[in-house]
Parts: C-alpha cells; structure tokens; sequence
C-alpha cells in the first residue's frame, strides 16, 4: 500500500501557505493547494514543498533577477563606466586589453562583481579624470589593493608603460638595484628621472 502523505494542512514554507489538499499527480504523487503571500494559488507536489525547492510561486526568483537588473540610478555615472570597463578587461577575451589583464591573471574579485559593493568600497571618484589603481600590478582588482587615482598619475604609474630608455618600472627596478615600490613611489611623485635611481646616500637622505 501506498505510504499516506504527510499531512501539510495549514503550515507555511517560505512564502506559501498550505490551504487544502489536492487530488494526487497522474504518478500517484501526494500534492497540495498553496497560496503566495503575493495572493497566487497554485498546485504543488509535497516533496516540492517540504524539500525547499519550491518556496513561493515564482515571484521570489522574479524579484531576484529583477534586483540584479535594476538601475541603481548611476548607469550614466563615471564610477559605472570605470567598473564595467575594470570587468571588461579582465573578462571579456575580445578586449583589446584583455590580454595584458584578464589574459595575463588578473581578475576582478567576487565581491567587485556587484557595481554596488565596488562603490561602497571605493566611493565616489574624487579626481575629474580619475582611475582605478591597482597598488601591486601584479595582483587583480579588490578593495585592498585598489584606489582612485588621476590618470594622468596612473599612466606614470603603470608597469607595461615605456618611461625610460623602452624599460617598463619593473625592468628599470632590475636594472638599477631601486627597490619596484621605492621606484614606483619616486615617479608617482614627479621625481626628476636624473633621481630615480639614485640611493638614500647619494640623495643626502637615512631612507
């Protein structure tokens, strides 16, 4: 004999509510009549139901694929353009960027994913022509290794950028024994490019 259903009557799983039982499916399935708190009813097997997988008419997974497309009224906005063009590089292959950035490792962390936690953790651009910066070049986009620069600082920051006799900082770094970040820091800073190498000696300075 077939094992009797459980009996839902009146109990409440996510958004829908148990009001009366239903005839069983064509395969002898126990089902029941529920009503959405959003006032739908609907017939619904048991396992559905007491297994969480059905936890409301369907307006549950339709708010949240409306949440992931809803304007956050900042579309039109810098900080937006600046993230979707961060993302771009990094995931999208037909970048022409995306082989010095996504290509190459660098990514944008899970939590950048969502342009509203980028802004919480960045905030708002403080420079008219400004751009996110990694720290360390060699590491992806996350709250801790990024912040708002001006371009034109970023630009001389930038390690794949030619600044001196064709060498990128890096390169420079290891051909004149300066420490990356202590070089990095120096040209960031508008050192003169006769200083650039120079040790903390010959500089007049402990450091």
């Amino acid at each position: 004999m077939p094992r009797a259903a459980t009996n839902l009557l009146g109990k409440t799983y996510g958004r829908l509510h148990v009001i009366a039982r239903a005839e069983n499916s064509a395969a002898g399935a126990a089902r029941w009549r529920v009503v959405c708190q959003c006032g739908v009813q609907k017939v619904v097997r048991s396992s559905q139901i007491t297994d969480g997988n059905t936890q409301s008419c369907g307006c549950l997974a339709r708010e949240k694929t409306s949440e992931r497309f809803t304007t956050h009224g900042m579309t039109n906005s810098f900080e937006f353009s600046a993230w979707t063009s961060m993302k771009r590089r990094c995931e999208n292959p037909k970048h022409p960027a995306y082989k010095r950035y996504g290509g190459s490792g660098i990514d944008v962390c899970l939590r950048w994913q969502r342009f509203e936690n980028f802004l919480e953790d960045m905030g708002r651009c403080p420079f008219p022509d400004g751009s996110v910066e990694r720290k360390d070049n060699r590491k992806g986009y996350a709250p801790s290794n990024c912040c708002w620069t001006p371009r034109s600082q970023q630009s001389r920051n930038r390690s794949n950028v030619l600044l001196h006799d064709g060498m990128t900082v890096p390169e420079m770094a290891a051909k004149y024994a300066v420490k990356y970040t202590t070089l990095k820091r120096r040209i960031a800073a508008g050192w003169p490019e006769a200083q650039w190498f120079k040790s903390p000696r010959e500089l007049g300075t402990r450091k």
